[in-house]
C-alpha cells in the first residue's frame, strides 16, 4: 500500500511540473471578430469585457481611456476605439475576474502600424504589424486560473512607408507624424472563460501523470 501511495504521489508531483510548464506556453490566435457588445470571441464566452473607448484628444502623458489606462509619450485620439497615434506608449487593463484566457480586440487599415502584445507582464506576441487587420482578436489561451492583466505597446513604427508628403509636413511642424501610418485602434480586451467540462491543462497533467504513477505501483506490487 504504500508502494501504491509513494507511486500516486510521485505521479502527482511528476504531473504538477509538467502543467507548469506546459501553462507558460499559452496558445495564440487570430479570429475575425472584434468589437463592442460580443458575448463570445473565437467560441469562449466573455466573462469580463474591458472597454477601450477614448472620447476625444489628449496629448497628457498618462491618462485613462474607458477602463485601459494609458501610459507613454502619447497623442491619442479616438471614439468608440482609443487609438494610439504618435510616440511609444502603452494601453494597460486589468480584469477583476479569474479566467484561463484573455482576449486582445482589435481593428486596422490603411494607416495602422505594429504593436506588442503583453499577458501578466510577459510578451506574447511582439513587433506585429496591424496595417489592414480589419476587426480581428488576438486569443490568448491555457493561462493559469487567476486574474490577469493585458497591455498593447504602440512602437511607433511606420506599418507603410510615409509619402514624402507627410514626412515634410512633419519636418515643417505643420503636422504630428499620428498623420503617417502608425496608428495602433484597440476596441477593449476580455477575459474568457473555460469552455463548460473541459478541464484546465493543469489539472489534466495533474491527473494524468498522477494515474500513471498510481498504474506503475499496482504492477509492481503485482509482481
Amino acid at each position: 500500500m504504500k508502494r501504491i501511495l509513494s507511486g500516486l504521489a510521485a505521479g502527482l508531483v511528476a504531473g504538477g511540473l509538467m502543467a507548469n510548464a506546459a501553462s507558460a506556453m499559452p496558445t495564440l490566435q487570430w479570429v475575425n471578430e472584434s468589437g463592442d457588445g460580443l458575448t463570445t470571441v473565437g467560441g469562449y464566452t466573455i466573462a469580463e469585457y474591458n472597454d477601450a473607448s477614448n472620447t476625444g484628444e489628449t496629448t497628457v502623458s498618462a491618462f485613462t481611456a474607458g477602463d485601459w489606462t494609458v501610459t507613454g509619450n502619447e497623442y491619442a485620439h479616438g471614439g468608440s476605439q482609443l487609438w494610439l497615434l504618435d510616440g511609444v506608449s502603452t494601453a494597460e487593463t486589468t480584469f477583476s475576474v479569474a479566467s484561463t484566457g484573455v482576449s486582445f480586440m482589435m481593428t486596422g487599415d490603411h494607416n495602422d502600424g505594429f504593436a506588442d502584445f503583453i499577458v501578466d507582464g510577459v510578451t506574447v506576441l511582439a513587433n506585429f504589424n496591424l496595417l489592414n487587420l480589419g476587426d480581428m482578436s488576438l486569443v490568448v489561451t491555457g493561462l493559469a486560473n487567476t486574474t490577469h492583466t493585458i497591455a498593447v505597446r504602440h512602437l511607433d513604427i511606420f506599418g507603410t512607408t510615409p509619402s514624402q508628403i507627410c514626412l515634410d509636413r512633419i519636418a515643417m511642424q505643420q503636422q504630428p507624424d499620428f498623420a503617417c501610418p502608425d496608428h495602433v485602434a484597440i476596441w477593449g480586451g476580455a477575459a474568457l472563460e473555460t469552455p463548460t467540462g473541459v478541464p484546465a491543462p493543469a489539472t489534466l497533467g495533474l491527473l494524468g501523470l498522477g494515474l500513471a504513477g498510481l498504474g506503475l505501483a499496482v504492477r509492481r506490487r503485482v509482481r
